[in-house]
C-alpha cells in the first residue's frame, strides 16, 4: 500500500492492517475498513465511514462523510464542512444548518487542499473514478457523476449536477443549480451560468458552445 514502514516510530499498524499516524485523531464512533493509510495530523470525526485501501493525506479533516474503496485524498483536504448557505434577518446573516453528507465513490482522487462541502438536505456526491486536482472547491448538494476530470482552482457552486466523462479545465467556475450533461468539456477560466447539453464544448464568460 505504501512505502511507509509499519515499524516507523511515527505510525502504528492496527488489527485491520491500517497504517495510522500516531498524530492522527480518529473518533471512536468512526468506522475504518482495511488496508488504509492515514497520515499525520489527520482528523476523522464522529460517524465518518471509510472503506478499504484508501489513502488519507496529512492534515486532512473529514466530517459527515462516507468514503468507499480505493480513494486517494491528498494532503490538506477538508470534507464535510457546512456549505455556504445563509438567510438574512434584520440585516444580519444566519447560517442554514446542513444535514447531508459527502459521499465519495470508489477510485476517486482528490487533490491537495480541495474542499468539498456536505449537503444541505441531500448529500454531496462524487462519482466513481472521478479525479479532482488541487485547490478545487465543491459546494453543497453538488452531484458529480463517473470518470470526470476537474482541474485546479475550479469552483463549483451549490446544487450543480455534472454527468459522466466530463473535462473541466483550470479556474473554471460553475454557477449554482446548473446542470451539465455527459462528455462535456469546459475551457479554462470559463464561467458556466446555464445548463450545458451532453457532448458539447463550452468556453468564455459567460460560457457558450465552441464550434
Amino acid at each position: 500500500l505504501t512505502n511507509v514502514e509499519s515499524d516507523n516510530e511515527n505510525f502504528y499498524l492496527d488489527n485491520k492492517k491500517n497504517l495510522i499516524s500516531k498524530s492522527a485523531s480518529i473518533h471512536s464512533c468512526a468506522s475504518i475498513g482495511y488496508n488504509n493509510l492515514i497520515g499525520q495530523n489527520v482528523c476523522i470525526h464522529r460517524g465518518v465511514i471509510i472503506g478499504n485501501n484508501c489513502i488519507i493525506g496529512e492534515n486532512t479533516v473529514i466530517k459527515y462523510s462516507k468514503i468507499d474503496n480505493n480513494v486517494n485524498i491528498q494532503a490538506g483536504c477538508v470534507l464535510g464542512e457546512n456549505g455556504f448557505g445563509f438567510v438574512t434577518h434584520k440585516e444580519k446573516y444566519y447560517s442554514i444548518p446542513h444535514l447531508g453528507r459527502v459521499i465519495i465513490k470508489d477510485s476517486v482522487l482528490i487533490g491537495a487542499n480541495t474542499v468539498i462541502d456536505k449537503g444541505y438536505l441531500e448529500d454531496t456526491i462524487i462519482g466513481q473514478g472521478t479525479v479532482i486536482d488541487s485547490f478545487v472547491k465543491i459546494g453543497h448538494n453538488v452531484q458529480i457523476g463517473e470518470n470526470n476530470m476537474i482541474v485546479a482552482q475550479t469552483g463549483i457552486a451549490g446544487h450543480v449536477q455534472i454527468g459522466n466523462n466530463c473535462l473541466i479545465w483550470g479556474k473554471a467556475g460553475i454557477a449554482d443549480f446548473v446542470k451539465i450533461g455527459n462528455n462535456v468539456q469546459i475551457a479554462a477560466g470559463s464561467l458556466v451560468t446555464k445548463n450545458v447539453c451532453s457532448n458539447l464544448s463550452v468556453g468564455g464568460i459567460p460560457a457558450e458552445p465552441i464550434e
